[in-house]
């Protein structure tokens, strides 16, 4: 995913999305999407997800030692 930016200066808004860079371009065998999504609400499941994580020290210990080995 890469981030970007549309604005419209004339009414003073900027918009801020994330798009696979790879359904962009029409590579739909490496990547099928081609829809832009908003920042927003990729940036708060990503946080709730991370969060959760660090939430819970059990499951934080299994996935740093799984990865360790």
């Amino acid at each position: 995913m890469s981030a970007r930016r549309f604005s419209k200066p004339e009414i003073g808004r900027t918009y801020l999305y994330y798009i696979c860079v790879a359904g962009a371009y029409h590579n739909r065998e490496t990547c099928p999407a081609r829809t832009h999504h908003k920042a927003e609400g990729v940036e708060a499941r990503v946080w709730d997800m991370v969060s959760g994580i660090l939430k819970d020290p059990e499951r934080l210990r299994a996935g740093l030692t799984h990865m360790i080995e």
